[in-house]
């Protein structure tokens, strides 16, 4: 947990949904990660070793840009074969900054003082790995009737059209708190049957109080979504002083190529354990029941399937915990609990 200099100031808190008034409690939500569906849960399977390395090698990558995308070039969209993870806001909620942090301070995504800047679509190809895609914010542009529509009209297309989307990061003002405009973005992606995972900005210019009362409003609007759609872990961090992004980017390199593989490597090896235990259990059983009447029968082990890569819905494990369930076992035993800033 950390307290930072300043506090929501009311005019701030306006317009804001969720409960009207939450319980006075510690910020023991001020932190990098939080479950939305286990907040006691200290630990995440994104928080290992080799998924921190491999996410350094991720951002480090060589970077390269595509021709910009707009609603009557969407069937250009490039499909590299490369997993995709997009980027999408309210207008003038550090988006772009958020997405130089991520790639170690390269100015990928230029950031301006004028909200609404980005008007067209920017895919970012990080090596070999995994793509960065850079959507048109929503909020207070400052445009025309026409031009909000085409934006609105080139999300939707790409939600739809892509199919290498693996996640759909929504960021939201940690200082602001969730708007409307938010929770209707989100009904939006569910309806596509696309990933959604939340990520909330400048806690640096939150009170940890303040900031743990926004969280708090987040986990609450994830409650009635569906589950299989949501990436289980809010983050928190700030672009300014790199708070949180070692783990946002740990988090994200989980849907890279790389990341993939990882990923795959450690479910064989929990099927070839399991397999293991269960053919110890039956020869333990065919021993104990030698000496029985007739000979018990040899127990027979149950094959395990192996879990295979899908483009669709995500499993439980991929998902993580949801109340009743224990944390998945990526990465475990050994770390994987969250850090304090």
């Amino acid at each position: 947990e950390r307290s930072f200099g300043s506090s929501i100031s009311p005019r701030a808190r306006a317009g804001r949904v969720g409960p009207a008034s939450l319980p006075a409690m510690r910020p023991n939500l001020a932190r990098p990660w939080i479950n939305a569906y286990c907040v006691k849960d200290l630990s995440a399977p994104f928080w290992t070793h080799p998924n921190r390395e491999q996410s350094s090698r991720v951002f480090r990558s060589p970077i390269a840009a595509h021709p910009v995308i707009v609603y009557d070039t969407i069937h250009r969209l490039p499909e590299m074969g490369l997993p995709q993870i997009c980027m999408v806001g309210h207008s003038n909620v550090g988006k772009s900054s958020l997405i130089n942090a991520l790639v170690y301070g390269k100015e990928i995504a230029r950031p301006s003082k004028d909200p609404g800047r980005t008007r067209h679509l920017f895919v970012f190809d990080l090596g070999r790995e995994m793509s960065l895609v850079d959507l048109p914010g929503y909020g207070f542009a400052n445009v025309g009737v026409e031009m909000r529509r085409n934006w609105e009209m080139l999300v939707k297309a790409y939600l739809r059209e892509s199919k290498s989307l693996r996640r759909v990061v929504c960021i939201v003002d940690a200082k602001r708190g969730l708007t409307e405009q938010d929770t209707k973005l989100w009904e939006r992606v569910q309806k596509t049957g696309r990933m959604l995972m939340v990520v909330m900005t400048k806690v640096d210019l939150c009170h940890a109080v303040d900031l743990h009362e926004n969280v708090a409003e987040v986990i609450a609007a994830l409650q009635p979504l569906d589950k299989e759609l949501v990436w289980p872990y809010i983050h928190a961090v700030s672009a300014e002083h790199d708070l949180g992004m070692r783990e946002l980017r740990a988090s994200l390199a989980v849907e890279s190529i790389g990341g993939m593989a990882l990923e795959r490597a450690r479910a064989a090896a929990a099927a070839r354990a399991a397999r293991a235990g269960i053919a110890a259990a039956a020869a333990d059983a065919g021993v104990g029941g030698a000496g029985g009447a007739g000979g018990a029968g040899t127990a027979v082990a149950e094959p395990v399937a192996e879990p295979t890569e899908g483009s669709g819905r995500r499993s439980h494990a991929r998902r993580g915990p949801g109340p009743s369930e224990a944390a998945p076992s990526l990465g475990r035993p050994g770390g994987g609990k969250a850090p304090a800033w």
